[in-house]
């Protein structure tokens, strides 16, 4: 994920989902900690050593009730020849980019599927977040300063 996209993502969140800085850690730090913790299967402990933050403070800002996971992937897709160029991704395949959301009982939520050729995981999600039937962040899922 480039810078751009890392700030567009804790813009959204910070929007649309009800995440705020509360003095003791920022954003930033929120997300990053947050998708470390999903995209490496991080433990607490490596978490408190690589932000020097207590367990406590980690396990404040990444509790249970969050989804657990979201990313995109390419899907090889059939279409009609005069199509083939909406689809054609950088490495020439004809593909659909596709967004899964999923609880944390690791069940889909939300899928979008209708991309055409290759675009950033941001733009996936404000366009996800702001469709009419879209994505629904529940809220009080990315609050900063809460009790578990």
């Amino acid at each position: 994920m480039s810078l751009n996209e890392f700030a567009n993502l804790c813009e959204l969140l910070q929007v649309q989902g009800g995440l705020y800085e509360d003095g003791h850690v920022g954003i930033g730090e929120q997300v990053a900690t947050f998708l470390i913790i999903l995209a490496h299967h991080t433990k607490n402990r490596s978490v408190q050593v690589r932000f020097y933050r207590s367990g406590e403070t980690i396990s404040r800002y990444f509790h249970k009730g969050c989804l657990r996971a979201l990313d995109g992937t390419y899907i090889d897709v059939t279409v009609p020849n005069s199509d083939k160029s909406r689809y054609r991704i950088r490495k020439s395949r004809i593909s659909t980019n596709v967004l899964g959301v999923c609880n944390r009982n690791m069940n889909f939520v939300y899928a979008l599927s209708d991309w055409e050729r290759s675009a950033s995981d941001s733009r996936v999600l404000r366009d996800a977040i702001n469709r009419r039937n879209g994505l629904k962040i529940p809220v009080g899922m990315f609050k900063g300063n809460h009790s578990d």
